[in-house]
């Protein structure tokens, strides 16, 4: 059987993919798809460290919550057990859950896994959460990469945040999370 990842913020953006499978990924080693009965949110806050600001701060990043009705697009990359692993650990707030059900159109012969925010890691946990521009423009890269209607339709599934924006190169705190990621 099959392993497959649904990806949803980042992963959609092949270059990051790549970072953390450690292989080329092309578009024909993905294809669009659509989560029903989620919906895709600012919400998961994991610390970075920013150039110009002294200590780590709180970012906040894409995430999925449940709700009945609702759909998002994505993509889904076909990956091994020991990738999933790697996604396991770039994910690092994320629990991994399986969405096989969920997906259309859907998926013969194959299980398909997503990553969705542990609570302890919501942003109003947090003080003084930001979004990284940097980050929303790699998001941006990678939906515009999909084209104007996969780009439009993942606006409109986005729910928007009223958080500060902060500019400049970012890291994770957490070493091998930034390696993964390829922000080392």
């Amino acid at each position: 059987m099959k392993n497959f990842v649904f990806g949803y913020g980042s992963l959609i953006n092949l270059q990051s993919a790549e970072k953390t499978l450690g292989k080329s990924v092309k578009n024909s080693d993905a294809q669009i798809v659509n989560l029903v009965n989620y919906f895709r949110v600012w919400r998961l806050t994991g610390q970075v460290i920013v150039k110009h600001f002294q200590n780590p701060i709180n970012a906040v990043f894409l995430d999925i919550a449940d709700q009945n009705g609702e759909e998002l697009n994505g993509i889904l990359i076909k990956v091994t057990s020991d990738e999933l692993k790697k996604l396991d650990k770039r994910e690092k707030h994320y629990r991994r859950i399986n969405v096989t059900q969920f997906i259309r159109p859907q998926v013969q012969d194959g299980k398909i896994f997503t990553y969705q925010g542990e609570p302890e890691f919501f942003a109003d946990n947090f003080p003084n959460p930001v979004v990284l521009t940097q980050y929303v423009k790699m998001v941006e890269q990678g939906t515009e990469y999909w084209g104007k209607e996969f780009s439009d339709q993942f606006n409109k599934t986005t729910r928007h945040h009223q958080f500060k924006t902060v500019d400049g190169h970012y890291k994770f705190y957490d070493v091998e999370q930034s390696i993964l990621t390829g922000r080392d």
